[in-house]
């Protein structure tokens, strides 16, 4: 900073988050094409949890 420059402190990569919200109507809660949906979404998101976990710690 004293050299004025704008520095990233924890690496060249900044943190970057990622938010995900699923909305339904409770009392669309149980057909079975909603809890087929939700399984499905969970399930991709898990994966790409794993698939960004691996990157980092390659990086790391």
């Amino acid at each position: 900073m004293a050299g004025g420059k704008l520095v990233l402190p924890l690496g060249s990569e900044p943190a970057v988050l990622v938010y995900h919200r699923l909305l339904y109507l409770q009392s669309k809660a149980h057909l079975p094409k909603m809890v087929a949906f939700r399984d499905w979404l969970f399930e991709q998101l898990g994966e790409s949890f794993k698939k960004l976990r691996a990157s980092a710690k390659r990086k790391g």
